[in-house]
């Protein structure tokens, strides 16, 4: 992808009202007044630490091709990749689901307790939103 493409059907041309479809790029670059060099592509390989990568498999504004190409492009030696059910922004798919951001933050800590070894956290339990052993 480029952002400087001419297609009327590109993402780049969609509208940034917060709830479109919007690339890394773009939404970094709304963080930058004049201009912005965010390219996770070119900037990827830079990127050597041990990486977790989680997908949000609902979420609109994440393509999978683009998502192969960015963790292809991750210069880590130690990548794990996660997939998880959410939409845009971690919201779960169903009103009766787990959000993505609590499913995220249970392969992030699983991700973490291979590595290290980690206290368990008193509250809040990712695991439904309620305090353990709570009813």
């Amino acid at each position: 992808m480029s952002l400087s493409c001419q297609a009327r059907n590109c993402p780049h041309h969609w509208p940034r009202d917060g709830s479109d479809p919007s690339t890394p790029e773009a939404w970094l670059s709304t963080w930058s007044g004049l201009s912005s060099n965010a390219d996770f592509l070119r900037c990827a390989p830079g990127v050597t630490i041990p990486t977790l990568f989680i997908e949000l498999t609902g979420d609109q504004a994440a393509f999978p091709a683009y998502l192969r190409q960015m963790i292809d492009a991750l210069g880590a030696e130690d990548l794990s990749t996660a997939t998880v059910r959410s939409l845009h922004f971690g919201g779960p798919i169903t009103h009766a689901e787990p959000t993505g951001n609590e499913l995220a933050a249970t392969e992030i800590i699983n991700g973490l307790s291979k590595r290290h070894e980690l206290t368990p956290p008193a509250w809040p339990s990712f695991h439904g939103g309620r305090r353990s052993g709570a009813a």
